[in-house]
C-alpha cells in the first residue's frame, strides 16, 4: 500500500505535468488472476490501453487538481479492483453465483 501513498503524493505533485510525462509514470493495474486466462488477458488489455489511462489521469485533474479531493485516477482503480475481486472470490467461495453468470 506504501507505493500507492507515494504514487498519490506524487499525482498531487503533477500540476503542470504533460500527458505523455504522466503516462511515462504509469501505474499497472495487477489482481492476482490465479490462472485465470481471461482475467489476465484483460488486464494485459487495459494496462496497454493508452486511451483508457488518460481517463483515469483526467479523473484526477478533476478530483485532485480542481476539487481537492483525494485520488481517483489509476491508483484508486487499482485498489478498488483488488478489492472487488476479493469480495467477488468470497462470495463465490460461499456459493453466489454472480449475475453476469446467471444471466448470460
Amino acid at each position: 500500500m506504501s507505493d500507492e501513498i507515494e504514487h498519490i503524493e506524487e499525482q498531487q505533485s503533477d500540476f503542470g505535468r504533460s500527458v505523455s510525462d504522466r503516462l511515462s509514470r504509469r501505474v499497472i493495474i495487477n489482481v492476482p488472476h490465479r490462472g485465470n486466462p481471461k482475467l489476465r488477458r484483460f488486464l494485459e488489455l487495459v494496462n496497454a490501453d493508452d486511451e483508457l489511462y488518460a481517463l483515469w489521469l483526467a479523473a484526477n485533474v478533476n478530483a485532485i487538481e480542481r476539487l481537492g479531493m483525494t485520488d481517483h485516477g489509476p491508483v484508486h482503480v487499482k485498489i478498488v479492483t483488488n478489492i472487488a475481486i476479493k469480495l467477488l472470490r468470497l462470495l463465490i467461495a460461499k456459493g453466489v453465483k454472480p449475475g453476469v453468470v446467471t444471466n448470460w
